[in-house]
């Protein structure tokens, strides 16, 4: 009777709906907002970044600016010859797999705004685009694969890969001896792969690691931080804010077509385990939209 067909108007759409969106292998977010069911923000620590340094990472340097780019924040002090940089990071609660990674980001500079001109980027942070899976007692890493900036070298970028604390050494590219890649936003990618990482700046392929590929699926992290080391980010500079932003962020399984990715603010990540499921999912989603137009 109507019980029974109102049931069934509202139970099928709603299933078919829950398990088409498990059956997506992509995500974007174009950071209106700081979703919480997807990113969390650091409280902690930020890494070590050399001697007489003290290091963190608190949510507030973490904010949405002009209603459309994630800003990070670093500052740098001295006292006593101590070097305190307080900064930002934000790490994914989903853990994403095989893929192409996206960023449409501008570096850490002195751009107190997203389109400031005049600006340059300064010794001392390390600008950081990756995804990261550590060991549960100590931080090495089972999974990361970077896309790096220092603060001291304006247009170098470097990418590294790491798996089960093995790690082949850091890949330099200079992009242009001529340019700051701070003074604009640009697009960083890395296509990862069972046996390869490809990295892209601006969709031209710079770089391609074979060795030391990982394979488990990870967080994502985008993060500045401060450092006080001539060999990594550069001494500091204290006095002299920084930011990073971020247009941003989207992952695509490899062969899923990119108008497949999910709305900004939700995420629909596949890892390498879950790919036959979803392909599977799919089909159960039209036979069950097949089942429920006969019965309505």
């Amino acid at each position: 009777g109507c019980t029974s067909l109102t049931m069934q108007s509202t139970f099928f759409p709603c299933l078919c709906l829950i398990l088409c969106s498990l059956s997506q292998a992509a995500f974007r977010d174009d950071f209106r907002s700081i979703n919480q069911s997807v990113w969390t923000l650091s409280n902690n620590d930020s890494p070590a970044g050399g001697p007489n340094h003290n290091g963190v990472f608190i949510p507030s340097r973490v904010t949405i600016v002009e209603g459309e780019y994630l800003q990070l924040h670093l500052t740098q002090e001295s006292n006593n010859n101590i070097i305190t940089s307080t900064s930002g990071e934000l790490e994914s609660i989903p853990m994403f797999g095989f893929g192409s990674y996206e960023w449409r980001a501008r570096l850490a500079s002195t751009a107190s705004t997203p389109s400031a001109v005049n600006s340059t980027s300064v010794s001392g942070c390390i600008s950081g685009l990756f995804n990261f899976l550590k060991y549960a007692d100590n931080d090495t890493s089972i999974t990361e694969i970077d896309i790096e900036l220092e603060g001291q070298y304006m247009n170098n970028l470097e990418f590294t890969s790491f798996s089960n604390g093995d790690f082949v050494d850091t890949t330099q590219v200079m992009v242009n001896s001529s340019t700051d890649i701070t003074s604009d936003f640009h697009i960083y990618r890395f296509d990862w792969s069972s046996n390869s990482i490809k990295f892209f700046y601006d969709g031209n392929l710079m770089a391609t690691i074979t060795q030391y590929v990982p394979v488990q699926s990870a967080t994502v992290i985008i993060n500045l931080w401060g450092t006080n080391y001539v060999d990594f980010g550069g001494v500091a500079t204290p006095g002299v804010d920084r930011y990073l932003y971020v247009d941003y962020f989207s992952f695509t399984e490899l062969g899923v077509p990119s108008s497949s990715t999910s709305n900004p603010g939700t995420s629909n990540s596949t890892s390498p385990e879950q790919h036959s499921s979803a392909d599977h999912i799919s089909h159960y989603c039209l036979f069950l939209l097949g089942i429920m137009f006969i019965l309505l």
